[in-house]
């Protein structure tokens, strides 16, 4: 397959598999970046973790996340 065709096929996927084509080929030429961020989110994990514990994070369900989300935007949709 050429490197033309590669690129038409590429272009034939919807945005959301162009996307993960990308993220898939850059992390394939520096995968240190993807070590970089699993290590990342796992401190961030421990750190949620430990302020759930502690009793410093407040927690709430997925649909009052989205309520406070779309409030603090105004309304705005990224598909809008």
């Amino acid at each position: 397959m050429t490197l033309a065709e590669i690129t038409r096929a590429a272009r034939a996927l919807s945005p959301e598999e162009r996307e993960l084509l990308v993220l898939e080929l850059t992390l394939e030429l520096n995968p240190e970046e993807q070590d970089r961020i699993d290590r990342a989110w796992a401190d961030e994990a421990g750190r949620r973790l430990s302020a759930m514990k502690d009793g410093r994070l407040e927690l709430i369900d997925g649909d009052e996340a989205f309520k406070r989300a779309d409030a603090k935007l105004g309304g705005a949709h990224p598909a809008d």
